[in-house]
């Protein structure tokens, strides 16, 4: 996983799919419900005001892993400099070699550890 920064989350669904279309309406219902739970979960962690959600659906849309995800990101003002925007292109450029340096196993392990706690606990341990 190289995400664009610390908070950046990915859903995806169980079934192993390429595409959003590819889903059922039940399994679309789930995934983007199951999003709206972790984009809450983030924005009140991490004290966002807004947060970025998208889908890159397909490699022309820039998706560079053939499982469909959901991108969770919270957002500040100017968190990616004065145009909103600007994050677009870190996600074009984020798993680049080079770029920067990408958490390891452990750290995201911790991560996903203090959500984990969030989600059933309402707090981080």
């Amino acid at each position: 996983m190289k995400c664009c920064f610390l908070s950046d989350v990915l859903v995806c669904p169980v079934r192993n799919v390429k595409r959003l279309t590819e889903l059922s309406h039940t399994e679309t219902s789930d995934l983007f419900i199951t999003a709206k739970r972790i984009q809450t979960m983030l924005e009140d962690y991490y004290k966002a005001t807004s947060s970025t959600v998208c889908v890159q659906d397909g490699p022309e849309a820039g998706q560079t892993v053939s499982h469909v995800h959901v991108h969770i990101l919270p957002r500040k003002k100017n968190d990616f400099g004065s145009d909103p925007d600007n994050i677009y292109r870190e996600l074009a450029d984020h798993d680049k070699i080079g770029k920067k340096r990408f958490r390891n196993k452990e750290e995201m392990q911790n991560e996903a550890n203090v959500y984990r706690c969030l989600l059933v606990n309402g707090e981080a341990e």
